[in-house]
């Protein structure tokens, strides 16, 4: 089977990170350390393109457009556009982990890491293990307020289509040693 190369247009990740920090100060509870977590595994990319498990995807990872339907392939974001956007995810993953998750007794570090996870993984998938059909264990330390448990089972969410992925170990990589930061 032939496979369809993609012709992407990049946009800046750290534009895209200034645009939020001027236009969108107060919006988000996620540290500017946090947002930099989430968008550094993400690539801002101008048109819409097939990610690697096929879904179509914009922006700095974003699979909806500002009116919440799904993304054609025929869009195209601006980097203001693109900002939009991200706070808008960020803010639906922020909501998760707060209503969810215990957000609201989280160190800033947790909280970074946990809604980068929501943001990658969803909110449902992140709190519910349809496999074993009962909360995840993230979620089950989250709610009773386990920190250090929390960070440790980051790593449990590495698979893309139902196999592991580099990419997604380097990214729980990344979010645990955040998420650790709040041990001090």
């Amino acid at each position: 089977m032939a496979t369809v190369r993609q012709s992407m247009i990049y946009c800046s990740v750290a534009a895209v990170l200034g645009i939020v920090a001027t236009v969108y100060p107060n919006d988000l509870e996620v540290s500017p350390d946090g947002l930099k977590l989430i968008a550094g595994y993400e690539n801002c990319v101008s048109n819409a393109y097939k990610d690697h498990v096929g879904v179509c995807t914009i922006g700095v990872g974003t699979t909806r457009n500002l009116g919440g339907s799904k993304i054609q392939m025929s869009q195209k974001v601006t980097e203001q556009e693109a900002a939009a956007l991200f706070v808008r995810d960020v803010k639906e993953a922020e909501q998760c982990v707060f209503k969810y998750l215990n957000g609201d007794s989280m160190p800033q570090p947790v909280l970074d890491a946990t809604v980068s996870l929501v943001y990658n993984n969803g909110c449902y998938g992140t709190r519910w293990n349809k496999k074993a059909n009962r909360p995840t264990y993230i979620a089950r330390y989250a709610v009773s307020g386990d920190w250090y448990n929390v960070c440790y089972r980051l790593g449990d969410f590495i698979n893309a289509g139902g196999k592991p992925s580099q990419g997604l170990i380097n990214r729980r990589a990344a979010e645990q040693k955040h998420c650790l930061k709040y041990r001090g």
